[in-house]
């Protein structure tokens, strides 16, 4: 079965409902009420089987533990319902109340034994912190212990950030940054911190992880700043990890991740509704390098990643009902 890794969907409800609890504004990333509707058509037409939803780029991240448990309560559930409703077209991660350790391995718990998802997603960092911070060791641990598959997407934390860029207006910031190639590649490294002793974690990075395969040999070459780290040893960490294809406007990035991490590593991905199933899978197509059978491997490779947790949230679905 072909599965996109990497979709959307932020109705106004809960929009707002996530306004009140984390004290900001996410209303420029919400989606009309049939975008579902709308993904689904463009999904079938072109022979996607499944998509996995997530609310990215918002997180329940909040610095009051009560506000961040709720608003991660809130999107799990809502998603619960979606994927309970419309089953044989999505799937859902699950967020997790962070920078809070024990309100997230709460929420690890209700998600991985209650509710039918399928793993959890994290921001590339969290309220300043970084995804290897010490004091988030607990949650690591209990995710490898679960073999849990994490998706890492970009948090769209980015006006006031780099004091070069302050003049620029928020459009052209939002372009550039959103998603930002940096903050992805960040994020993968401090995963591969956590990855050496965590190694049944699966982690998906959103982004074709960003710059990381542009600058995949003086990452190597500047590792030994790292704390004397060998740069093999660290590029054969970021190998086993996966990346998405939602790169659509750099057809490049294929290219980039052929050399650095291979395509055994890449995963379909379309970041739809904002670019559809149909643009990810028009990159593959006009990547004259690829062969037809390593296009239909590329579409289909996260059937097998999430095969197990697909089934296990599946058997969950019968009876459910979970409150919005």
């Amino acid at each position: 079965m072909v599965i996109d890794v990497h979709a959307h969907y932020l109705p106004a409800e809960l929009s707002q409902r996530l306004e009140t609890l984390l004290d900001r504004s996410v209303a420029a990333f919400s989606h009309a009420d049939d975008a579902l509707d709308r993904m689904v058509a463009e999904a079938e037409a072109h022979g996607v089987g499944l998509q996995v939803l997530s609310a990215n780029p918002i997180h329940p991240y909040h610095p009051t533990p009560a506000r961040a448990r709720q608003a991660a309560v809130a999107m799990n559930n809502f998603y619960a319902s979606v994927v309970s409703a419309r089953a044989e077209r999505f799937a859902a991660f699950a967020a997790l109340p962070l920078p809070h350790v024990e309100e997230a391995l709460a929420e690890v718990a209700r998600c991985d034994d209650e509710l039918p998802l399928v793993g959890f997603t994290v921001g590339c960092s969290v309220l300043g912190q970084a995804l290897n911070d010490p004091s988030f060791e607990p949650l690591w641990d209990e995710l490898d212990r679960r073999a849990a598959v994490v998706f890492v997407h970009p948090g769209g934390v980015f006006l006031g950030t780099e004091p070069s860029l302050a003049g620029m207006d928020a459009g052209s910031l939002a372009a550039i940054t959103i998603g930002s190639g940096a903050e992805v590649a960040t994020a993968a490294l401090c995963a591969a911190d956590i990855a050496r002793r965590r190694p049944k974690i699966r982690w998906i990075f959103a982004n074709g992880g960003g710059v990381l395969t542009f600058l995949w040999q003086r990452i190597s070459e500047l590792a030994g700043r790292r704390g004397g780290e060998d740069g093999p040893a660290l590029l054969a960490t970021l190998r086993t990890f996966f990346y998405d294809t939602s790169m659509h406007e750099e057809p490049a990035s294929l290219l980039l991740a052929q050399d650095a991490v291979g395509m055994e590593r890449v995963l379909l991905g379309s970041d739809a509704p904002r670019c559809g199933t149909e643009a990810a899978l028009r990159l593959l197509e006009n990547s004259s390098f690829l062969t037809a059978t390593r296009r239909g491997e590329i579409a289909e490779r996260a059937d097998a990643l999430l095969a197990p947790a697909i089934a296990r949230a599946r058997g969950r679905l019968e009876g459910h009902s979970v409150a919005r």
